[in-house]
């Protein structure tokens, strides 16, 4: 890619992707998958180590396969799930760029091995993205590696990869960047063009990074405004307008299919945004280490156990010490790129604060004014209130972060010139620190060091399988069931016997669904890990009334054996991400389980099929229509 001038303020005319392309992004690849080791060694039979998101993620690869080439119909709606209503999936996390460009893996290996890829490329994207956008900014190689490497491998990104797809998808974050500022340059009609296209992919991709993508360029270029000398100032001609327009063409041109539906729904007057959660990053973890870290891991572990306040991933922020120093390093640098340097760490100070949600904490300690921080207004602004999460800001915070520690990485191989100094004597200063690229990048990966990298076995289903050869008809009623993330393996199970469950999670679910549900004869009573006073379960002709021809417990899953789980893994030393797989809220209580077999074995007679895992019972030879 060609350089910008030094001063950062850019004058590359074309995008030229040479062999320092080409090998950058070989290094992200191979980062990419030495990162996330063991993933890519079972790649059709391991998923990233999650437990609830990730799984909606592997039915969401699996659902567009079967929707566009088995089922012919739009992947947006569905009447697998919330069985018997179907629901609407259009303000659904999708990510859809790595549903599309996965397909054709999918179609041979099957979803984990799409869904690994898509994790494998995100990362490699991410990092590959970022090293050309330093470059455009004028950033040496190694300095555009450092960006990349602080962007995509960081601590956050790596903890959101056990169950976030969408928000590590935020590879065309850097390249609306760097066409935005090609444009504010140069107001040629190829970067608008380039800008619409890379805004449009990144929203496919995600529209929570989407979002995050246009606040991030609009703070960016009130800054580059800002911070240009007056002689470069150039107002807005009519032709910017033109290229509004054709950049705005192209946005609609790629993520119009999506776009449109969503948009229908939220002005049909859909709640497209659950309750928002106040807390942020503790500004602690942004020095320490992950408990993941095969060094530190050990020394942070209970340090994380007693300060951490949210049990999902995405709250673990560590961005090194090594990027920290060139980011100082940088801020001090040749007076001449000074104000460009301290515009891009103002929008690193704007983002952080973001990311301390609206009642920021230190070491678990609140900090004054509470409710009054910025991301509170947030909650105001219409759309925007969508990013519910503050730590998410971390995700352009961190590409800030990774372009300024790139430029101050440069100015320590350069070193201070003195006033008057001929460029000769920088030159020999430069190659005397040749090494010096090479040892902060490699202190840099071991600060991010994340091993072993948390996998899951795909669970192996054969009892599932052979109920979709069965002959007949017939939802599956599930049981415990739920609306929440709780029971997100039943998701799993419909991959494998593709047929109506009665419950379901997704990322919106319609209001009108669920007061159907609520208000269901049949389903009103038994959704939930409680039984409803009262209330005895289903006879068989309710069963068959209702369309069901399974019913599908699961002894496996009481609150019992996952506490016991629990507590072996605690003994045996497991972290808190191998802890949060065994949460015994998630199960039945043990004697409502055994209650619920007795009764159904009553009714229906003898289990169909019966582990220590599962219990499956038949209904009848034809589920009757509903």
């Amino acid at each position: 890619m060609t350089g910008s001038s030094a001063d950062g303020s850019g004058g590359g005319t074309g995008l030229i992707v040479g062999w320092g392309a080409l090998w950058a992004a070989l290094v992200f690849v191979l980062l990419a998958v030495l990162f996330t080791w063991p993933l890519a060694a079972d790649l059709t039979g391991t998923i990233p180590g999650g437990c609830t998101d990730v799984w909606q993620n592997y039915w969401g690869f699996w659902w567009w396969h079967h929707a566009l080439f088995e089922l012919g119909q739009s992947p947006l709606w569905t009447d697998l799930l919330y069985y018997p209503f179907g629901s609407n999936l259009a303000l659904h996390t999708h990510s859809a760029f790595n549903m599309l460009w996965t397909m054709p893996f999918q179609s041979v290996w099957g979803p984990a091995a799409a869904m690994n890829l898509a994790t494998l490329g995100a990362l490699a994207g991410c990092g590959w993205t970022a090293y050309l956008l330093a470059r455009d900014l004028g950033l040496s190689w190694s300095g555009g590696i450092l960006a990349g490497i602080v962007f995509t491998l960081n601590a956050n990104h790596m903890e959101q990869t056990l169950e976030h797809l969408n928000l590590i998808s935020a590879q065309f974050m850097p390249l609306a960047v760097l066409f935005l500022l090609r444009w504010l340059r140069s107001a040629r009609w190829e970067w608008a063009v380039g800008l619409g296209f890379s805004f449009g992919f990144q929203a496919l991709a995600s529209w929570h990074i989407g979002l995050l993508t246009g606040m991030l360029l609009l703070l960016l270029a009130l800054i580059h405004c800002l911070t240009l000398r007056r002689v470069e100032w150039a107002f807005p001609a009519p032709k910017r307008i033109g290229h509004v327009v054709i950049g705005l063409i192209a946005l609609v041109v790629v993520a119009g299919p999506m776009l449109f539906p969503m948009v229908r729904e939220i002005l049909a007057g859909v709640d497209y945004v659950k309750p928002a959660e106040q807390r942020g990053i503790d500004l602690l973890f942004l020095m320490i280490p992950s408990e993941r870290h095969p060094i530190w891991g050990g020394l942070t572990r209970g340090v994380y156990a007693g300060l951490r306040s949210y049990l999902s991933v995405g709250f673990v922020c560590f961005v090194g010490v090594v990027p920290l120093i060139c980011l100082c390093a940088g801020l001090f640098g040749p007076s001449g790129r000074r104000r460009v340097v301290w515009g891009w760490f103002t929008a690193l100070v704007i983002l952080l604060v973001l990311a301390m949600g609206a009642n920021p904490v230190i070491a678990g300690r609140a900090v004054p004014g509470a409710g009054y921080w910025p991301f509170a207004w947030l909650g105001d602004i219409p759309i925007v209130r969508a990013m519910r999460l503050a730590n998410r800001f971390m995700v352009p915070m961190t590409l800030v972060l990774g372009i300024l520690a790139g430029l101050g990485l440069d100015m320590l191989v350069r070193g201070r010139a003195a006033r008057g100094e001929p460029a000769e004597e920088e030159l020999q200063r430069s190659a005397r620190r040749r090494w010096l690229p090479g040892v902060v990048i490699t202190l840099v990966l071991i600060e991010y060091a994340w091993q072993p990298y948390p996998v899951v076995e795909v669970p192996k289903l054969e009892w599932a399988r052979t109920i979709r050869d069965e002959s007949g008809g017939g939802a599956v009623l599930s049981l415990p069931f739920d609306l929440t993330s709780a029971t997100v393996m039943n998701l799993v199970e419909q991959t494998e016997h593709r047929r109506p469950i009665a419950g379901g999670y997704i990322a919106v679910p319609p209001e009108r669904v669920l007061k159907l549900l609520q208000g269901d004869r049949l389903l009103g009573h038994m959704q939930g890990f409680q039984p409803d006073p009262g209330w005895a379960p289903a006879t068989v002709d309710e069963l068959r009334a209702g369309g069901y021809g399974w019913v599908v417990l699961h002894p496996g899953r009481t609150r019992e054996r996952l506490a016991a789980r629990l507590d072996s893994v605690r003994a045996a030393g497991g972290d808190f991400y191998e802890q949060r797989r065994w949460i015994p809220a998630r199960g039945l209580p043990e004697d409502w389980a055994l209650g619920l077999h007795d009764w159904f074995e009553m009714e229906l007679g003898a289990p169909w099929y019966m582990d220590e895992e599962v219990s499956v019972f038949r209904v009848s030879d034809e589920g009757a229509e509903r």
